[in-house]
């Protein structure tokens, strides 16, 4: 090396040729499944779904899109998820077990931490709804028994999808709920029901409410679209649904099992094996898509 020049070009080689290793295994492994990740789509998320969509179709599995009513049912549900805080801190032997609720909590004596790496995948176990959908309405001339067929046919497991529901939390039940609300779904927030501290707090910050529409947690809720094993958990657990407006109607299905043992044996050829940990960590992110 000579020059300044030289020593960047080494410098530059050196930063990213181990990067391009890496991508041209990591492509080749996709591209022997058909898929060119650089050119078919973009981000990690599109590649898993991808994989995904063509895996299923290689083993006989009919996809189909939802029909315009379906999909804007389904669209208009997607509300996002709260972020919460329950508890900031803990101290075994210090702290005490909900004392914002109770006047002599409980101490805390021992602090557990879990690491659910298996949770994405245990999902794509789970009982999902496959075939072409089927969208129903119910008459609401006769309501109450219509509303009493469904929830006994979701409760059995005789249907599966989608129902669009009335439901709410009876009074009594009410305390079993008050760490975390059932229902989610965006509803717009008129300035009264803005607590005085969190409007001092945008004023001070210099922020706006914007259309006043917020995720809120709530114990009863109208023609809120409801999955058919949550539906199922909710009315066990006390829930009462008071009206049926539709029902997405699936057929049943796991479609998916072969993705779960792929990416099992994956990452366990590579806990085992060294050389074979970089086909674990590809399995890695085709299951979570980052």
């Amino acid at each position: 090396m000579l020059t300044f020049e030289d020593c960047l070009l080494y410098y530059n080689n050196l930063d990213v040729e181990l990067g391009l290793k890496a991508l041209e295994k990591m492509r080749n492994f996709y591209t022997e499944k058909g898929i060119d990740i650089l050119k078919d789509m973009v981000g990690m998320p599109g590649i898993s779904f991808h994989y995904l969509l063509c895996g299923a179709m290689e083993r006989g599995t009919d996809l189909y899109s939802p029909g315009r009513e379906a999909y804007e049912m389904l669209k208009w549900a997607v509300v996002g998820g709260p972020s919460l805080v329950f508890t900031r801190r803990h101290q075994a032997g210090v702290t005490g077990i909900r004392s914002h609720q109770f006047e002599e909590p409980r101490l805390c004596k021992k602090i557990l931490g879990f690491d659910a790496s298996a949770l994405y995948l245990s999902t794509f176990l789970r009982e999902m709804p496959c075939r072409k959908e089927t969208v129903v309405h119910y008459n609401d001339d006769r309501q109450a028994e219509a509303t009493e067929v469904l929830i006994r046919q979701f409760k059995a497991g005789e249907c599966f999808g989608f129902a669009e529901v009335r439901i709410q939390i009876l009074e009594r039940l009410r305390p079993m709920f008050k760490e975390m609300c059932p229902f989610f779904h965006n509803k717009h927030v008129p300035a009264e029901a803005v607590p005085e501290h969190m409007k001092e707090y945008l004023a001070r910050t210099g922020r706006q409410r914007g259309d006043g529409r917020k995720l809120v947690g709530a114990l009863s809720a109208e023609r809120m679209l409801v999955y058919a094993p949550l539906l199922r958990w909710y009315v066990i657990n006390g829930a009462v649904v008071t009206k049926v407006s539709r029902a997405i109607d699936y057929e049943v299905g796991k479609i998916f099992t072969w993705f779960v043992e792929q990416v099992t044996e994956a990452r366990q050829t590579g806990d085992t094996d060294r050389s074979k940990a970089l086909l674990a960590k590809v399995f890695k992110l085709a299951l979570t898509g980052n």
